[in-house]
Order: C-alpha cells, then sequence, then structure tokens
C-alpha cells in the first residue's frame, strides 16, 4: 500500500499569503491588461485603420492609470480624442462661423458634423476577448508558482 500525506498547517499557510498578495496580483495583471489595450489601439486603430495620423498626438497620449487594486483608466487627455471615439458636432464658440483649409481651399461653415470613429472602444472590446485570458493565466501562473514556493 502506498500511501501519501499532506501538511495539513504548510497548506494553510500558503493559502493564506496568497490571499494577502491577491491585491497585488489584480494590479500586476490589470497593468499588462491595460498596456495590452495601450498597444492595440496605437499600433491597430490609430496607424491608419481607423484614424489617420498626422502628428501622433493622438497616439502618443494614450496611457493608463491604475485606480487601486481591482480597476483602471485608460484614455488620453488630447481635447479632439473624444469627437474621434463617440463623433458629435462642432460649432463655433465665439465666432460666427467656422474656418478651416482643406487641401488648397478654405471652408466657412457653421457647423461640422464628425462621424464616431471608434479607436479606444474596439481595443478595448478586442484585448479583453482575445488577448486578457491568456495575460491573467500566463501572469497569474508566473506569479503564484513564486509565491507558493516563497
Amino acid at each position: 500500500m502506498i500511501s501519501y500525506s499532506l501538511n495539513d498547517v504548510e497548506v494553510k499557510n500558503g493559502l493564506k499569503r496568497l490571499m494577502n498578495k491577491t491585491p497585488e496580483l489584480s494590479r500586476r495583471i490589470l497593468s499588462f491588461i491595460c498596456e495590452a489595450i495601450v498597444t492595440q489601439t496605437v499600433t491597430q486603430h490609430l496607424s491608419g485603420q481607423t484614424l489617420k495620423r498626422k502628428t501622433g498626438t493622438l497616439a502618443k497620449s494614450i496611457t493608463y492609470k491604475m485606480q487601486g487594486d481591482f480597476s483602471a483608466k485608460v484614455g488620453t487627455n488630447v481635447t479632439y480624442a473624444a469627437i474621434h471615439e463617440f463623433g458629435g458636432t462642432i460649432i463655433p464658440k465665439t465666432a460666427k462661423a467656422l474656418v478651416f483649409k482643406i487641401k488648397d481651399q478654405w471652408i466657412m461653415t457653421q457647423k461640422v458634423v464628425m462621424p464616431a470613429r471608434p479607436y479606444l472602444a474596439p481595443s478595448i472590446d478586442y484585448v479583453m476577448q482575445y488577448k486578457a485570458p491568456d495575460i491573467m493565466k500566463q501572469k497569474a501562473n508566473e506569479w503564484l508558482g513564486k509565491e507558493w514556493y516563497k
């Protein structure tokens, strides 16, 4: 007969250590997912597929910020970012008309209706559906292996 015994105290202590480290693990995994979203946005949707790149300002401005252990924000502080993501109507605030140049022709108009050209939301959707599960599995396994055997 072959038998194995499990040291219950060792297992309980290991599980307690892991439970106490859960917020740290969450932050690490979430930061990898946010980095994947930023990369997806810049390399796919802001590389000419969704929006044509002129100066690269919008692409360079996409960042993320952790908001505690289990939450983060991905976005930009560029003023024109929202009109591209959500669309909308641009009207003059103080002037009588909007004036801008397209190619060699000057345009004067009372409003411009911009169609939505989402670049961030599709990146978030893609990463959460296709990349986040693998990131979570890989990073959790790496981290758990290191923490368990400390």
